[in-house]
């Protein structure tokens, strides 16, 4: 029988967490942002090391099909997310598109660990963007685990609020490491905004080059449909995950 492990979060940590949950309560969700990922986009129970921080800066180029128009996008973006304990971390994304500019606080705790293989973390953030001028509120699951010695699963499960609407997404990341240092990936999320009736579905491919245990290099394509405005949206992204310890 596998044993079972419920990380402790530390004095620090425990603080960062009670005053992120109450914001929550007080405020006005989208996806978590600030946090980090293994894959391309879906967050993983593991943390930033303690003491550690991890820059990770980003360029897209989007385009979308509305009717009879395409609509190109560019956009850049810098997340540091710091390693606060061995099971806790918080971080920041700032993006600025040619339309927006936006910023995400999140935090992440890796609460439950059972041997080495499956864990359980819980999520939480709050960001504002210049095109809404709204605040939006989120918070979820992650649960990760390994498929054998090259596969390895993210899902995490989101629920916020933002505008007088509660909305809620599910989010799927699979990683095969077919070379020791080189991932594909496969992703996928879905998220409805309860209120509306409004859904998206988003897609992901891209693999990820771990050139030494310092530098991450990122390479994706993503794919989108939002209903019921049927419009479609595809991206290419690239991303630097730098770990300075």
């Amino acid at each position: 029988m596998k044993q079972f492990l419920i990380k402790p979060i530390g004095k620090t940590a425990l603080l960062l967490v009670l005053f992120s949950l109450v914001t929550f309560v007080a405020a006005p969700v989208y996806a978590v942002g600030g946090i980090s990922a293994a894959k391309l986009v879906v967050p993983t129970v593991d943390t930033v090391p303690a003491g550690a921080i991890e820059f990770e800066p980003t360029a897209e180029v989007d385009y979308g099909l509305e009717t009879e128009s395409i609509l190109f996008t560019n956009s850049f973006g810098n997340r540091i997310t710091w390693g606060v304990s061995d099971t806790f971390e918080m971080g920041i994304n700032a993006a600025i598109t040619t339309t927006d500019i936006a910023f995400d606080y999140g935090f992440k705790w890796n609460f439950l660990q059972f041997g080495e293989s499956f864990g359980l973390g819980f999520m939480g953030g709050v960001g504002w963007g210049s095109g809404t001028g709204t605040n939006a509120y989120g918070a979820g699951l992650i649960f990760s685990a390994p498929l054998g010695k090259t596969l390895h699963v993210d899902f995490s499960a989101e629920a916020g609020y933002t505008r007088n609407s509660l909305s809620a997404g599910l989010n799927l990341g699979i990683g095969w490491y077919f070379v020791d240092n080189v991932q594909f990936c496969i992703e996928a999320s879905y998220a409805r905004v309860i209120r509306y009736g409004e859904e998206e579905t988003y897609g992901y491919t891209g693999i990820t080059w771990d050139v030494n245990e310092s530098v991450i290099l990122v390479l994706g394509q993503w794919f989108g449909r939002n209903n019921p405005q049927r419009t479609f949206t595809t991206g290419t992204f690239f991303a630097a995950t730098i770990l300075i310890d």
